[in-house]
């Protein structure tokens, strides 16, 4: 799972895309929302009485539900996503996703250090034929933010990325 703060918006801006831009409102917003999705977990912080932590499955999930909040006239300020880490016996344990990129073989060495870079390991690649390959990865959650973007660049539109 993947947390965001949301706060009201406090930028010099305040106040010129939206009409609902308080605390109460989005709180009720986001509580009302959490009622209907039920991967959606929405968190009062006790310590900062102005934030709320929102629970979703990805950062797609949250940005899906932050877009559609934007749509309704509602302002806010938002932090980065952040992976939430499990605590099994003690010790912190981070979510380590499988990835399987079918991709060029031009492109399978650029491929392979980019996500060496970001923690993951290379589990097997395989020839499919018409000079593509298809890579199988292990990497965790939070080195895979900006990933997606940055592989349809690379290869022009022309892979196929597979998240589990």
């Amino acid at each position: 799972m993947i947390s965001m703060t949301i706060k009201p918006n406090d930028s010099p801006l305040f106040g010129k895309d939206g009409d609902k831009f308080t605390y109460l409102q989005l709180k009720e917003r986001l509580i009302r929302e959490s009622e209907n999705d039920v991967s959606l977990r929405v968190d009062l912080d006790s310590r900062q009485k102005d934030s709320i932590f929102a629970f979703g499955r990805g950062d797609l999930h949250l940005g899906i539900l932050v877009e559609k909040m934007r749509r309704e006239g509602y302002e806010m300020s938002l932090t980065p996503p952040q992976v939430i880490f499990k605590e099994i016996n003690g010790e912190k344990h981070e979510p380590i996703e499988e990835v399987t990129i079918e991709i060029s073989n031009e492109h399978v060495n650029t491929l392979i250090d980019s996500i060496q870079n970001r923690k993951g390991l290379l589990l097997s690649s395989d020839d499919v034929g018409n000079d593509k390959s298809k890579v199988l990865f292990e990497a965790p959650s939070r080195g895979l933010f900006g990933f997606r973007p940055f592989m349809i660049a690379l290869s022009k539109g022309h892979c196929i990325i597979t998240r589990y």
